[in-house]
């Protein structure tokens, strides 16, 4: 059976607080990579993201635009030291994982 990621080709995630929603697409910036296990990896930057509790909806599509997982989670971001020029300093970081079920997880 192929990985469902296998047929994701959009990522989309919406970020609210205090009553406000920042939407933005996965992309390549920073520090997003591929590992080497096969799974993909993406990052998100918010620059106003706050280091207490979230609300994250997260989109994964298909080619065809139809939604492989729709979900919406709470997570709590926590500071960390992100190194290089582009992305370094200390900023909240909130990580999402979607398992092999399809069901995305707040992690780390």
């Amino acid at each position: 059976m192929t990985p469902f990621w296998d047929d994701t080709d959009a990522a989309q995630l919406t970020v609210c607080w205090d009553g406000s929603c920042q939407r933005a697409a996965s992309d390549a910036a920073c520090l997003a990579h591929l590992e080497a296990t096969g799974t993909k990896t993406g990052f998100v930057v918010l620059p106003d993201l706050p280091s207490r509790p979230v609300e994250v909806t997260v989109v994964l599509a298909d080619p065809a635009g139809t939604r492989i997982v729709d979900q919406t989670l709470t997570v709590s971001p926590r500071i960390v030291d992100l190194p290089g020029e582009d992305c370094g300093g200390s900023m909240p970081q909130g990580r999402i994982t979607v398992g092999a079920d399809g069901k995305a997880r707040p992690a780390g």
